[in-house]
């Protein structure tokens, strides 16, 4: 039989291309990590731990960046040292490095496995698009913290590959002579400063270096010698693997000393080791619960977010789009390239890949994936890090991906299935997770835009707060940033020219700090050290904020929001501590975001208005009131009905009551919630001024009493 390849010269000289092409590889492992990480590169920005790294450096430069890894990862500053100063403040250029780092990890990949086994490259290859496009990871746009990551993910993968390299080349024969004695000590040399580098920079990666001994013995044990012992040929292979994974074994045992007894966490006690003086047989047990629950999780639970995609056909059509475009593109070309790459590799007319070597092959990778997985763990498990789905958690299952990825290939090699079948459910599993991954992108997206909104409405409203003010929130909309990422924006954004050791403004969650910050009366100190900055301050000293966008920021005061709908207990609770008219004042030169990381100040829209004119109502200047009151009936109907408060109260107060209660009524009807708030506005403005002969307000009266508004 005259198979497709012979029979048709444009495919047979593909695959030639494909065979001779060494880059091939790289490249398409470049086209799968921008379809599914980078085609939001230039919509984002900072998240999460970005934001006080970068500030930091802002702040105190590369001695600050020194004093902030100190406590706890102290030769991690190298590496932020060098970055920092290389993509600065530019959220497109910290993007394309994440891009670059996690691309750079794909090829580690793919070269590690392809040194372990050279007759299987294409399914090298497997493996490295699977942990590329990972999807139990989700945090791959906070840019500036997992593109360090991922470098150093990237020299464990790299030091790996070339002590394996090595270890095939000496053991097939290869490397001899003077060649071999000095290139076995400087290859050596360069994978244990690698390693080094991986292991002492973070702890994550730590546990992965287990798989050294492992990935030895695949590659360095021979066949037992006709009549030689189990016990004899165990003891000189296990000495031969040694032997090579020594110098690495010296590195880790003194990692541990290092990381357990010299320089350990501050906060971080090994809590399984504590918990197991209590009941050993109750740790035990919980150890291995949650080693089977973590397994599931970065398992099946991990690819199975994939498939959740129900909700994409009940909304907009454009959310489905943005889901399924990725999902065929990744699909289709990843079906073709596999098709072109196993069959560079598996020259045969069947194509079945049945034949002994591949079932070996398949089982060894199962293998080594699973122990992969168990090995990367278990840093976590002992200190007790949970470990789930989902920011910010989920990032645990960083270290486990290369397990992982390992399995599923290995999984889908043993399905015993021929290659066109195998390279369609592998390009399925590969579209899928980049359709999925492009899903979590978009919401990063929006957290970005809404992150940006906060601060520009912060200025618009606030243009100046007065120094050690303590600004107060209850569990803002703002999925993938915590109070230290907002307090660095903050502080930048309020004082960017700070001392380096002392910060004037902090940024309290409610929830997050509630056993630090309770009960909510005044005059409780507050304090606050972290990495270097300290913040001292009272709950005397407060603002609170409530956003909930597409609705605009709200800094509420006492005065006029006690009767505000929709706020929280907590919200209700902190309120009279907050006093805007103290602390916000209207500065010739106003505060503003820096343009660098947030960009350029947007149109100003219905926010800045009715910004403007809460601003303007707490300094009791009603004509201001009344002159945006004027610009903003111009825009469409605001999202939260409450934000026409500061309008009607200033149509009020300069008179216009028949258009006071015209848009009272237009609020009403859009939330009847609204009616304490309406009634109370209105009973304010108008004490103390003499209308009972104006016949405007009588109908006005009589307008608001259909609201059961007892005026005077």
């Amino acid at each position: 039989m005259t198979s497709f390849s012979s029979s048709f010269p444009p495919f047979r000289s593909a695959i030639r291309r494909v065979r001779a092409a060494g880059y091939s590889v790289p490249l398409a492992l470049a086209v799968l990590t921008l379809i599914t990480y980078g085609l939001h590169a230039f919509s984002l920005g900072f998240f999460w731990d970005d934001f006080p790294f970068l500030w930091i450096y802002h702040a105190a430069g590369q001695s600050g960046i020194v004093t902030a890894f100190s406590a706890d990862r102290p030769f991690l500053s190298f590496i932020y040292s060098v970055t920092l100063n290389l993509f600065g403040n530019s959220g497109a250029w910290w993007q394309l490095f994440a891009l670059f780092a996690r691309w750079l990890c794909g090829v580690g990949v793919w070269w590690l496995f392809s040194v372990t086994w050279p007759n299987a490259r294409h399914k090298a290859f497997w493996v490295a698009a699977l942990f590329t496009v990972y999807p139990g990871f989700t945090q791959q746009w906070i840019a500036i913290i997992y593109g360090q990551a991922f470098i150093l993910y990237a020299a464990l993968l790299f030091s790996l590959g070339i002590t394996i390299w090595l270890a095939r080349q000496v053991h097939s024969g290869r490397l001899t002579g003077i060649t071999r004695r000095w290139v076995v000590p400087i290859g050596t040399l360069l994978a244990v400063a690698l390693s080094a580098f991986a292991m002492f920079s973070t702890e994550y990666f730590f546990g992965l270096e287990l798989l050294r001994p492992a990935l030895l013995w695949i590659v360095l044990t021979s066949a037992p010698q006709s009549g030689m012992a189990r016990r004899d040929w165990l003891r000189r292979e296990g000495t031969r693997v040694l032997r090579w994974w020594l110098p690495y074994l010296i590195l880790m045992l003194f990692f541990v000393l290092w990381r357990g007894v010299l320089h350990t966490f501050p906060d971080k006690p090994l809590s399984v080791l504590s918990k197991a003086e209590v009941s050993p047989f109750a740790t035990a047990l919980g150890l291995f619960l949650t080693i089977a629950r973590d397994f599931f999780q970065a398992t099946l639970a991990a690819w199975g977010q994939t498939l959740n995609v129900a909700s994409l056909f009940a909304g907009d059509p454009a959310v489905w789009l943005r889901w399924f475009a990725p999902v065929a593109a990744v699909g289709l070309l990843a079906w073709g390239y596999l098709i072109l790459l196993g069959r560079s590799y598996q020259p045969t007319a069947t194509l079945a890949l049945q034949d002994f070597e591949n079932r070996h092959w398949a089982q060894q990778a199962i293998f080594l994936g699973v122990f992969g997985i168990l090995v990367a763990g278990w840093p976590f498990w002992i200190t007790g890090l949970p470990m789930f789905l989902g920011w910010p958690q989920d990032r645990y299952t960083l270290p486990l991906s290369l397990g992982v990825s390992l399995l599923v290939a290995g999984m889908l090699d043993g399905l015993g299935s021929t290659l066109a079948r195998k390279a369609m459910a592998l390009a399925l599993l590969l579209g899928l997770a980049a359709g999925f991954q492009n899903q979590v992108a978009n919401t990063y997206v929006q957290d970005w835009a809404d992150a940006r909104g906060l601060f520009w409405q912060l200025t618009w409203r606030a243009p100046s707060i007065a120094p050690n003010t303590l600004i107060l929130s209850d569990a803002l909309p703002l999925h993938y940033y915590e109070d230290d990422s907002l307090n660095a924006a903050l502080n930048w954004t309020y004082d960017p020219h700070n001392a380096p050791d002392v910060i004037h403004y902090l940024w309290y969650d409610l929830p997050t700090r509630r056993t630090s910050f309770r009960p909510y009366q005044p005059g409780v100190a507050v304090l606050r050290a972290d990495r270097g900055f300290t913040f001292t301050g009272s709950s005397s000293q407060a603002l609170v904020i409530a956003y909930s966008p597409p609705g605009c920021l709200k800094i509420l005061d006492p005065r006029f929001d006690a009767d505000l709908p929709g706020l929280s207990n907590r919200l209700l609770q902190t309120m009279p501590l907050s006093h805007p008219e103290q602390w916000v004042q209207n500065m010739p030169t106003a505060a503003r975001p820096p343009e660098e990381v947030f960009g350029v100040e947007p149109k100003h829209n219905w926010c800045y208005t009715f910004e403007k004119a809460e601003l303007a109502r707490q300094q009791g200047d009603w004509a201001q009131v009344f002159s945006l009151a004027k610009e903003a009936v111009k825009y469409p109907p605001s999202a939260d009905p409450a934000e026409y408060l500061p309008f009607i109260e200033g149509f009020i107060h300069h008179n216009a009551l028949a258009d006071a209660a015209a848009l009272s009524m237009r609020s009403y009807a859009a939330s009847t919630n609204l009616r304490p708030a309406l009634c109370s506005t209105w009973q304010r403005a108008t004490e103390g001024m003499n209308l009972a002969n104006s016949s405007a307000y009588q109908e006005a009266k009589q307008t608001m009493e259909g609201l059961h508004c007892d005026l005077r």
